[in-house]
């Protein structure tokens, strides 16, 4: 949809896209038997898909880029917000244009975002159930807005607006309960 928006104009500003664990979405999984979880692999590590994540930092890095968007799908029903890894203005700006609704975390410290925050404002967009079209759709249009914002700065957040939930702790379920 987003490629498709910019057919017959082009883009503001340069766009980097990235897109992981295509095989793993393709099959509703996060990763596949074997692979890691492309979304614990950007603090580092040996396999190939930290070894694609420390090339993908860099490259960003060197590029010096106005934001870091992370999209993801959601295995629940909860409803669609944004996620900030520090409270800076920017990103706070950044998943306020998204929703009103933002989780502020830190750990697990391995997400994209989390090692963007380091030299970009970023933030992670929580888009629902894959194929969902409000999702689709909200994403799409985040990043379309997103390109034309000439700036981000403390006077255009909206921290205040928001509802912000800081992530405490993260509980995981054994895969043999039901």
């Amino acid at each position: 949809n987003l490629i498709r928006s910019f057919e017959q104009r082009p883009l503001l500003r340069p766009l980097m896209i990235f897109v992981g664990n295509v095989d793993a979405a393709a099959s509703g999984l996060r990763a596949l038997p074997g692979e890691a979880d492309f979304n614990r692999v950007w603090a580092g590590g040996d396999g190939a898909e930290a070894m694609i994540a420390a090339e993908v930092t860099a490259a960003a890095m060197a590029a010096e880029p106005f934001a870091s968007i992370d999209i993801h799908n959601n295995s629940g029903a909860n409803p669609l917000y944004g996620c900030v890894n520090a409270l800076a203005a920017e990103g706070l700006q950044l998943a306020s244009l998204f929703s009103r609704i933002c989780v502020y975390y830190t750990n697990p410290s391995t997400t994209q975002s989390v090692a963007f925050t380091r030299f970009c404002p970023a933030v992670t967009l929580e888009c629902g159930q894959p194929g969902e079209a409000e999702g689709v759709a909200r994403a799409t249009q985040f990043v379309l807005d997103v390109l034309h914002i000439d700036y981000l700065d403390e006077a255009r957040s909206t921290k205040r607006e928001m509802r912000i939930y800081y992530k405490v702790e993260r509980i995981v379920v054994d895969k043999e309960i039901e």
